[in-house]
C-alpha cells in the first residue's frame, strides 16, 4: 500500500495533505476545491513515503466509487480539536488498517451568551434613554367582570360592558358575551382583540363540526378547542374565558385560563372584579335556583364587580341558555 503527499498551496500558505490511494499511480486523482470538500482524482501527485501529519484536515471520511481505487476520500475542514481516525476498506488487509493522528490545535475564541441568571447588560441604556425624557413601557391592566352560573333549568352569563386602554375607558358599550354555537356562549376578559380572534375562530370550527356530523355542538367539544388553542401558546394570549351551554348531555359551565387550565364548577367569576362577584355567588348561591332568582343573582354579581373595580363598568349583559330557549337581556 503507498501513500501520495501532495503540497496543496492555498494563497501562499502550504498545506499537507496526506492521502490513501491504490497501488498504481495512475490511480492517484487529481486533487480539486469543491466548497469544502477535497475530490481525490486524477495523476498528477508524485510518489512519497507515507507520512502522518495532518496540517490541515481535521476530519477525513471516505466513499465507495466504483473505480480502481474503490473508495474516495472526502476531506472537510473543520476548526475544532480533533482525532484524526483513517480507515481503509475491508478488501485491503494491512497491520495499518486505522491510524489515529492527534492533532493539536488552538482553540478559538468563542463568544457565548451566558447561562443562567438575570442580565443587567441594558441598565445604562435605560437610565439614559429615561434621562432623555423616554418613558419605559408599563404594564397595560385589562378590566372586566365575567360570571356564570348553573340554575335548574340551563345556564345563565352575565358580564359588564366596559372595555378600558390603562386609565382611559375605551368602550362603554362593549359585547363580551360571544356566541360560539346556537347552544353554547362564552364570556371573555382580557384583551378584546384575543378575546373575539379566539372565540370567533372555535364558533367557526364548531359550525363545520355540525355541518360534517349534523348534530348540536357539545359543551365538551367547544372547551377541548379553547383549551387546545391557548395551551398552544403558553399565555401569550389574553384570553380567560368562561364557557357555559346545554347539551344532550344537560347544563355546563367552565372556566378558560389564558395558559390553558380549565375548571368544572356550579358557578364561577374571572376578571379583575372577579373577587367582589365571587363574593357575592358564595354568599347567595344554592342548587336548584329557578330562572329568575339565577337572573337576579347573576345581576347582583355584575353590579358588586363594577362597583368594587375601576375596570369595570357600564351596562349589565346577561345570557340565559336552556334546552327549549335562548334569552339575552342587554
Amino acid at each position: 500500500m503507498r501513500c501520495y503527499r501532495h503540497c496543496w498551496n492555498n494563497e501562499a500558505r502550504g498545506n499537507w495533505i496526506t492521502c490513501w490511494v491504490g497501488e498504481k499511480q495512475n490511480e492517484i486523482w487529481r486533487m480539486r476545491r469543491d466548497g469544502e470538500v477535497f475530490w481525490v482524482l486524477a495523476d498528477e501527485f508524485p510518489v512519497g513515503d507515507f507520512v502522518d501529519e495532518f496540517p490541515v484536515g481535521d476530519f477525513v471520511d471516505y466513499g465507495r466509487r466504483k473505480k480502481n481505487c474503490s473508495f474516495l476520500l472526502l476531506l472537510r475542514f473543520y476548526f475544532f480539536p480533533s482525532s484524526l481516525t483513517l480507515q481503509l476498506p475491508s478488501s485491503r488487509k494491512s497491520s495499518n488498517q486505522s491510524r489515529v493522528v492527534n492533532r493539536k490545535m488552538t482553540q478559538s475564541s468563542v463568544d457565548l451568551p451566558p447561562k443562567g441568571g438575570f442580565s443587567f447588560d441594558l441598565c445604562k441604556r435605560n437610565d439614559m434613554l429615561k434621562q432623555k425624557g423616554l418613558k419605559a413601557p408599563g404594564f397595560l391592566k385589562t378590566g372586566t367582570t365575567i360570571v356564570g352560573l348553573i340554575f335548574q333549568d340551563g345556564v345563565i352569563l352575565g358580564a359588564d360592558t366596559r372595555a378600558t386602554e390603562g386609565p382611559i375607558v375605551a368602550d362603554k358599550n362593549c359585547e363580551k358575551i360571544h356566541y360560539m354555537a346556537p347552544n353554547i356562549y362564552c364570556c371573555g376578559a382580557g384583551t378584546a382583540a384575543d378575546t373575539e380572534a379566539v372565540t370567533d375562530m372555535v364558533s367557526s370550527q364548531l359550525r363545520l363540526h355540525r355541518f360534517q356530523t349534523g348534530r348540536d355542538s357539545r359543551v365538551i367539544t367547544a372547551l377541548t378547542l379553547l383549551k387546545k388553542h391557548l395551551f398552544s401558546y403558553q399565555g401569550h394570549v389574553s384570553a380567560a374565558l368562561v364557557l357555559g351551554g346545554v347539551d344532550i348531555t344537560g347544563p355546563h359551565l367552565h372556566t378558560i385560563y389564558p395558559h390553558g387550565s380549565t375548571d368544572t364548577l356550579p358557578f364561577a367569576t374571572m376578571g379583575s372584579g372577579s373577587l367582589a362577584a365571587m363574593a357575592v355567588f358564595e354568599a347567595k348561591y344554592k342548587e336548584g335556583l329557578t330562572r329568575d332568582e339565577g337572573i337576579k343573582l347573576v345581576a347582583e354579581a355584575i353590579c358588586s364587580g363594577i362597583f368594587n373595580d375601576l375596570g369595570s363598568g357600564s351596562n349589565v349583559d346577561i345570557c340565559v341558555i336552556t334546552k327549549v330557549r335562548l334569552f339575552i337581556m342587554v
